[in-house]
């Protein structure tokens, strides 16, 4: 899957572990993915060459459906995601068979109303 990098947001509340699921698609369609690898990081700045930036945390993929449907998940922890809600940023990366960026764009923590 060649091309810029799908730019997209994604909203999640602080301290959950829900997982987060892509499909991998060309031209509208859901690629077989079965054999890949992803990688999902959270950083402090959109550039992560910058000297200013974090990383935060990094999540291996699964494949819940086994690559066939082009379906990737995600799963934070509780413990990556109980951080300071604002807007951070990430990338997901293709890892295996080869490397480059498949999608990326702002993650925004939200505050949870039940935490101080």
């Amino acid at each position: 899957m060649a091309g810029a990098p799908t730019a997209l947001d994604i909203e999640y509340t602080r301290g959950d572990d829900r997982a987060i699921v892509a499909t991998v698609k060309k031209n509208k369609i859901a690629q077989v993915i079965t054999g890949n690898t992803y990688e999902l990081e959270v950083n402090t700045h959109p550039d992560a060459d910058d000297p200013a930036a974090v990383s935060l945390f990094t999540v291996s993929s699964t494949l819940p459906g086994g690559g066939t449907d082009g379906k990737v998940s995600f799963k934070p922890t509780s413990v990556n995601t109980d951080i300071l809600a604002k807007v951070y940023f990430y990338d997901i990366s293709q890892i295996t068979p080869s490397v480059h960026t498949v999608a990326k764009g702002k993650f925004k923590i939200l505050v949870e109303i039940n935490k101080p």
